[in-house]
């Protein structure tokens, strides 16, 4: 699992940069920090929890066995996969979830069930989670 989230990280950092991608500065993080700590703790289940549920649910369970039905299996995978990149709207962050993404959809085809995949992605949002608030306290 770290392999995988660090290795989806560096092919990101090398492909971004060869794009000429980069992040792009937003608003003040003093603002985030000002949240109660009940709303801090809302978010990260929602993060870490809910939203990977979701989306595995939503695009490894349901579009994934949809597009299986109408087309060969690599297919579907690849349309699965540019599609949940698509959804995350940030270049550097989409590309990110393209390898992440494979990953996932990997998991999904290969083990059959949606157990891998979505703990894999809690694993990964907990983590990416952590790594950004480190960031921002820093």
């Amino acid at each position: 699992m770290p392999l995988t989230i660090i290795a989806s990280g560096i092919m990101t950092l090398v492909v971004a940069s060869t794009l000429g991608l980069s992040p792009q500065g937003g608003s003040s993080t003093d603002e985030s920090l000002d949240a109660s700590p009940a709303l801090a703790a809302l978010a990260a289940i929602m993060i870490i929890l809910i939203i990977p549920l979701a989306e595995e649910f939503i695009f490894r369970r349901i579009l994934l066995d949809s597009f299986r039905t109408k087309m060969p299996t690599l297919a579907a995978a690849l349309l699965v996969i540019v599609l949940f990149a698509g959804i995350h709207v940030v270049p550097p962050v989409m590309l990110y979830i393209l390898f992440l993404g494979s990953a996932l959809t990997g998991m999904r085809l290969w083990y059959g069930n949606l157990w891998a995949p979505v703990i894999f992605h809690m694993c990964n949002n907990g983590f990416v989670s952590g790594i950004t608030l480190l960031a921002i306290l820093l």
